[in-house]
């Protein structure tokens, strides 16, 4: 299917089962991906498939991709096995967009990662990714006492969850130039004060929990 649909984003999933993600964090993807042309999808990496079912309801053709598959997500169809640390077991220019959710900062190489993203992406091809928001008031606080990005990249993230790579917003930007993107928009997932726990009357990166990127491919990798 070519052009925009008029389709309205499924809700968003709630059970930390269904939405490993933060909260909030696939609707706010799916509302701007929303406006793409339909088209073939990467989802990188696609952890238990709850994404893919989503971009399938909005209309894409997906392909998943992860180093180790929930049976939902392969049984779903359409899913390669793939170390995102190594590269995208896919040809060149054989995909339209690519979206990886809270996944750049568990790599060892986010500049290898964006280079293969865009050797697969086609001329103009779309890119939204998130990660942990380094912008995030409690990062700032703690990176200003105790060197850390804690609540994001502390010892428990690093040991236990595999947290290995902040990156800042702008530093992002500047690895996603040297890729052969566009940034073209700037989102965060929700908006929380810190340690009130409540939600914050207006949105700023402060206040925001995971950073999300949207780019156009415009040229190859930069060497």
């Amino acid at each position: 299917m070519n052009g925009r649909s008029d389709r309205s984003p499924p809700p968003p999933a709630t059970d930390p089962e269904v939405e490993l993600a933060f909260p909030g964090l696939h609707r706010r993807i799916l509302t701007i991906v929303s406006s793409w042309p339909r088209g073939l999808i990467l989802d990188a990496a696609a952890g238990n498939g709850i994404l893919s079912r989503n971009l399938r309801e909005l209309g894409f053709r997906v392909v998943g991709s992860d180093l180790q598959p929930r049976p939902s997500a392969a049984s779903a169809g359409g899913f390669f096995v793939s170390d995102l640390n190594r590269g995208l077991a896919f040809p060149a220019a054989v995909f339209d967009a690519c979206v990886s959710l809270e996944t750049i900062e568990h790599l060892e190489n986010p500049w290898h990662f964006l280079r293969e993203v865009s050797r697969v992406l086609k001329p103009g091809g779309r890119l939204i990714l998130s990660t942990p928001n380094l912008d995030y008031l409690t990062c700032k606080i703690c990176f200003l006492l105790q060197g850390s990005f804690y609540p994001f990249f502390g010892e428990w993230q690093y040991r236990v969850i595999g947290h290995l790579t902040p990156l800042s917003r702008y530093y992002l930007a500047r690895i996603l130039e040297r890729s052969g993107f566009e940034v073209e928009q700037v989102a965060y997932n929700r908006f929380r004060i810190p340690f009130l726990k409540i939600a914050s009357p207006f949105e700023a990166p402060v206040f925001g929990e995971s950073l999300i990127v949207s780019a156009r491919k415009t040229s190859g990798p930069r060497t």
